[in-house]
C-alpha cells in the first residue's frame, strides 16, 4: 500500500513505487511533454514546426543584416551562434516562469514532482533537439558542415537547454518575490545576446569585451561548435579548466533548480 507523509517542508511518498506507479508515471510524463508542445503549437498553421523554424529565419534575418553592412562575417558562424543563444534565452525564461503552475494540467488529481521534473527535462531536450534541426540541415546541404560539428551542435543545444532551464528554475522563486528581477533577467540575457560571441566569433573581440566573454560559459560550447564545424573560431585559446569549473558549478545550480520544483510547489500551490 502506498503511503504518503506530509511534513511542514513537503509531501512526499514514503514507501517505494511500485511497477504500477511506474507505469502511472510514465503515462503522465508523455501527456505533460505533448501539452507543451500543444501549447508551442497553439493555433498557428505550422504548430510545432515554429520550434524548428524560428532559429532560422531568426539566422537568415541576421545573415541578410549583417549583408547589406557589408560584415564579413560567414553565415554558418552566425546559423550556430543564433541557435545556441535562442536555446539559452528560452529555457532560461522557461525555468523562470515554470512555477505559474504546479499540477501539470491535471486538475483531477496531485502528480508526484517526479513527473513535473522528469517531464521538464524530457520536454527541454526535445525542444533543443527542434531548435537545432533546422539549423544543421541547413548547414549540411547550405555550407558542407561536416557530421562532427554537426553533432557538436546538437550535443550542446541540449547541454545548454538542460542547465538554462536548471539556473532558471533556481532564480524562479526569488522572482516571484520580486518581479522586477524578471525585467532584469530578460535585460541581461538579451546584453548576452549582443555581447556573446553569438553573432560574430570570439576572434573579432578584444580588451575587456573578450575578456569577459573568456569567463563566459556560452562561449566555450559555442567556440567549441565553431571548431568542429571547421569554422573561425578561437577555442584553443581558451582556459578549459575554467570550463570545468564554470560548468561543474552550473551543473550543481541546474540540478538543484529542478529539485526546487517539490519545494516551489509545496510552498506556493495546493498541488
Amino acid at each position: 500500500m502506498v503511503e504518503i507523509a506530509i511534513t511542514p517542508e513537503k509531501c512526499f511518498q514514503s514507501s517505494g513505487l511500485t511497477d504500477a506507479d511506474r507505469g502511472l508515471d510514465s503515462q503522465r510524463i508523455s501527456f505533460l511533454v505533448k501539452k507543451e508542445f500543444r501549447t508551442i503549437a497553439g493555433d498557428k498553421r505550422l504548430g510545432v514546426a515554429w520550434a524548428v523554424l524560428e532559429p532560422v529565419v531568426m539566422s537568415a534575418v541576421y545573415l541578410f543584416v549583417f549583408t547589406l553592412i557589408r560584415s564579413t562575417v560567414n553565415g554558418a558562424t552566425v546559423f550556430v551562434g543564433i541557435t545556441l543563444i535562442r536555446i539559452l534565452t528560452d529555457s532560461v525564461m522557461s525555468g523562470v516562469n515554470a512555477i505559474s503552475d504546479f499540477s501539470g494540467g491535471i486538475k483531477s488529481e496531485r502528480v508526484r514532482s517526479r513527473v513535473l521534473i522528469m517531464s521538464k527535462l524530457y520536454f527541454r531536450i526535445l525542444d533543443s533537439f527542434f531548435h537545432s534541426i533546422g539549423t544543421i540541415v541547413i548547414l549540411y546541404f547550405a555550407y558542407g558542415i561536416n557530421a562532427l560539428g554537426l553533432f557538436s551542435i546538437l550535443i550542446a543545444s541540449i547541454i545548454i537547454g538542460v542547465l538554462s532551464e536548471g539556473v532558471g528554475l533556481t532564480m524562479a522563486m526569488l522572482v516571484k518575490k520580486v518581479s522586477d528581477v524578471k525585467t532584469l533577467i530578460k535585460y541581461a540575457l538579451l546584453l548576452m545576446f549582443f555581447g556573446s560571441p553569438a553573432l560574430y566569433p570570439l576572434g573579432v573581440t578584444s580588451g575587456f569585451h573578450r575578456t569577459v566573454n573568456e569567463f563566459n560559459p556560452f562561449t566555450y560550447l559555442v567556440e567549441a561548435c565553431r571548431y568542429f564545424s571547421d569554422l573561425d573560431s578561437s577555442v584553443k585559446e581558451l582556459d578549459w579548466r575554467l570550463f570545468a569549473v564554470i560548468y561543474t558549478f552550473l551543473a550543481i545550480v541546474s540540478f538543484r533548480g529542478y529539485r526546487e520544483i517539490d519545494r516551489l510547489r509545496w510552498r506556493l500551490s495546493t498541488w
